[in-house]
């Protein structure tokens, strides 16, 4: 039973290998993670260009290293279309691909520099809104293991408004009905 069980396995994986790596295609680039806008989000699959892709990286007439001869694609366009299994996978990588987006984003929200000439050239929208963003982040996070994230997101969004040179919004932010006391306790 664990030969065969082990056999499905290993050909589950050597099939999902090629759709994968098409979504490692559909994330978004380093460039595109910013403090001032939302976390980004993975583009949509789009079957034909899985199926170019697929096509290009893996001839469909060669045989896999299982020896398994076929047309491939019609294979993967069938699965994606039908398999009420695909749907079920997609959305659940959708998922777990969204919350590595938020741990990237908020890693970077942790480790960027809110410089004085860099806060100069934002309006007072922008600042305001990312200081709710943050403070929002900072509710969502839970102790334990998170609770060095807690700091270090509170230390940034100490430096953050420390680096707000307009007197009347950094006073504005700091004394909004708690908008950020608790975050700086």
């Amino acid at each position: 039973m664990t030969i065969v069980r082990n056999r499905f396995l290993e050909l589950t994986q050597h099939f999902l290998a090629p759709l994968e790596r098409y979504l490692t295609t559909l994330m978004p680039l380093k460039k595109e993670f910013d403090a001032f806008k939302a976390v980004p989000h993975m583009r949509q699959f789009v079957l034909d260009d899985f199926i170019t892709s697929f096509q290009q990286s893996t001839p469909h007439h060669m045989p896999n290293q299982h020896g398994l001869k076929g047309d491939w694609s019609a294979l993967y366009r069938r699965f994606v279309e039908q398999s009420p299994s695909f749907t079920a996978w997609l959305e659940q990588r959708r998922a777990d691909i969204g919350v590595e987006l938020k741990h990237q984003h908020m890693e970077m929200l942790c480790s960027v520099d809110f410089t004085s000439v860099e806060m100069a050239q934002r309006g007072a929208v922008e600042v305001v809104d990312l200081v709710l963003k943050m403070k929002d982040r900072l509710n969502c996070i839970d102790g334990g293991l998170e609770e060095k994230q807690r700091r270090r997101l509170k230390g940034q969004l100490q430096r953050l408004v420390e680096s707000v040179e307009d007197e009347e919004l950094k006073a504005v932010l700091l004394s909004n009905g708690g908008l950020l006391m608790d975050a700086f306790e």
